[in-house]
């Protein structure tokens, strides 16, 4: 196994995480008891994805990439 390899599964696992702990809280109805918890990882997880996209399409020394981080 790579190291990219492996990278990448382990982020785009953690992103599967998340996704499915604000699905999870959403879907049994305890959004309201969780609601700054949920907030706060659905925030992380849209940083997270704007930057792997912005990373993918223009590079790491690119100034996108710089203003995304």
């Amino acid at each position: 196994m790579s190291g990219a390899f492996l990278g990448s599964v382990l982020r785009y696992g953690g992103y599967c995480l998340e996704l499915g702990l604000i699905l999870y809280v959403i879907g049994r109805g305890r959004f309201k008891r969780y609601a700054a918890p949920v907030a706060y990882v659905a925030s992380v997880l849209a940083a997270e994805c704007v930057r792997s996209y912005v990373l993918s399409h223009f590079g790491l020394s690119s100034k996108q990439y710089f203003y995304s981080y």
